[in-house]
């Protein structure tokens, strides 16, 4: 269970470089539901190494 922790890492800088860019938040909430797609598939990767 090593791989959702850099899942973790690798969703969080998403959303922080994306507010900088669009302080408006919508663009920003939809990054944090890629990164959670992103984590998701590391999960799944995870699981079939």
């Amino acid at each position: 269970m090593k791989e959702p922790t850099p899942a973790k890492a690798l969703v969080q800088p998403l959303p922080a470089s994306n507010t900088k860019k669009e302080p408006n938040g919508i663009d920003n909430v939809m990054t944090l539901q890629n990164g959670k797609k992103i984590a998701n598939l590391w999960k799944k990767s995870a699981e079939k190494a």
